[in-house]
C-alpha cells in the first residue's frame, strides 16, 4: 500500500461520509487530494509514484461510487499516471496538469451552464415559477445568474430528506433575496403542475439515465404528464463513460444508514435510499458546458468518452474487481 499518510485516509473518509453536498464539490475536494498526494510524490520512484496513485484513485472510488466527475477525475489521472517517464518530477508534472485541468473545467462549468439556462427563465414578463429538487451547484448558479440579471423567479425548492440539502439550498437562494417556497418531498408532484419550468442537476448521467436524488422519477413523470419543461443542468464531466457500463450501480452502493430515517426503538426495516436513475428521454434538453444536449446527443458523448480501467492495468494495486466501479 503506498499511501498510508493518516491525512489523506482521513481527507478520503471524509468525502466518502460527506451526503449532502453535491457531485461538484465532492470532484472538487477529490482533486484536491490528488493534487495534495501528487505534491508529497514528487521525488517518489516512478513505479511507487504510480501505485499510490492507483491505490488513493481506487479509495476515491470507493468512497463515493455514484459520483461521476470522481470516476472522470480518477481515470484521467491514471491515464496519465500509467505512461512512461524519464523522471519521477516529469511524472508529477503531468498528473498534476491533468488533475489541475479537470478541476478547471469542472469550476467553469457552472458559469457556462448559467448562461446556457437564462434564456429558459426569461419567457416571460411575469414570475416565472420555477421548480428544482435536492441541491444542485449548477441549478444555484444558473438561478442567482438569473436573478442578477434582474429576471422575476419565484423559486420552489423540495426538502430532500434525509439530509435535507434542498432546505439549506432554499436558505442560501432566499439568503441572496430570491422569492423561495420550501416544501415537503411528497408534494412535488402537484408543485409541478404549478411551476412553468423544473430544473435538476445530475450526480452521474449514463446510458442508464439520470442518476439523481430520490423524488427526481415522481418530477419528471408529472412534468411529462403536464407538459411543463424539465432541465437537466449539468457539466459533461458528470457524464458516465459508457466504457464503465450503464452507470453507478445503486442496488449495491446506495445503502445509508438506517438513522438517518428512524432512530426509534420499534423492529422495523428502515430502507434508506437516496437515488435513482429516471430515463433520459424523460428530460426536455439537457443544458452542459458543452451546450444544449438531446437525448441522441448525450447517448453519442457518452459512447465516445474516454475511460481509463486501473484493474485492467498490470501495475494498478489492490483487487482487480473491475464490476465494483461500475
Amino acid at each position: 500500500m503506498a499511501v498510508s499518510d493518516e491525512s489523506f485516509i482521513h481527507q478520503v473518509a471524509a468525502i466518502g461520509e460527506d451526503h449532502v453536498s453535491g457531485a461538484t464539490a465532492l470532484a472538487l475536494r477529490a482533486a484536491e487530494v490528488l493534487s495534495s498526494f501528487i505534491a508529497i510524490a514528487h521525488d517518489w520512484p516512478l513505479r511507487r509514484q504510480r501505485e499510490g496513485l492507483f491505490t488513493l484513485c481506487d479509495q476515491l472510488f470507493q468512497a463515493q461510487p455514484n459520483m461521476a466527475p470522481i470516476i472522470n477525475l480518477c481515470s484521467a489521472a491514471m491515464e496519465a499516471g500509467q505512461h512512461s517517464f524519464r523522471q519521477p518530477a516529469e511524472w508529477a508534472g503531468e498528473v498534476g496538469k491533468v488533475v489541475e485541468n479537470f478541476r478547471s473545467q469542472l469550476l467553469r462549468s457552472n458559469a457556462v451552464i448559467a448562461e446556457l439556462t437564462l434564456p429558459k427563465l426569461s419567457r416571460t414578463p411575469n414570475s416565472l415559477r420555477v421548480l428544482t429538487h435536492s441541491a444542485s451547484s449548477s441549478v444555484e448558479e444558473a438561478l442567482l445568474q438569473a436573478h442578477r440579471h434582474g429576471l422575476k423567479l419565484s423559486v420552489v425548492c423540495t426538502e430532500t430528506r434525509p439530509m435535507l440539502e434542498g432546505r439549506d439550498m432554499a436558505e442560501r437562494l432566499a439568503g441572496a433575496g430570491l422569492d423561495v417556497t420550501l416544501i415537503v418531498d411528497a408534494g412535488i408532484a402537484l408543485a409541478v403542475q404549478e411551476s412553468d419550468v423544473c430544473l435538476v442537476g445530475a450526480d452521474a448521467i449514463g446510458l442508464g439515465g439520470v442518476v439523481n436524488k430520490l423524488g427526481t422519477w415522481a418530477m419528471a413523470l408529472a412534468a411529462r404528464e403536464v407538459g411543463v419543461p424539465i432541465y437537466v443542468l449539468c457539466s459533461t464531466l458528470k457524464f458516465w463513460p459508457t466504457a464503465a457500463g450503464k452507470g453507478p450501480r445503486l442496488e449495491r452502493y446506495d445503502l445509508h444508514d438506517a438513522r438517518e430515517v428512524y432512530a426509534g426503538l420499534a423492529p422495523l426495516r428502515v430502507q434508506n435510499r437516496y437515488f435513482e436513475y429516471t430515463p433520459l428521454d424523460w428530460f426536455t434538453a439537457f443544458l452542459t458546458d458543452a451546450g444544449e444536449m438531446r437525448r441522441t446527443d448525450v447517448t453519442k458523448y457518452l459512447r465516445q468518452m474516454p475511460y481509463f480501467d486501473a484493474g485492467l492495468f498490470p501495475a494498478a494495486s489492490g483487487e482487480n474487481d473491475h464490476d465494483r466501479h461500475h
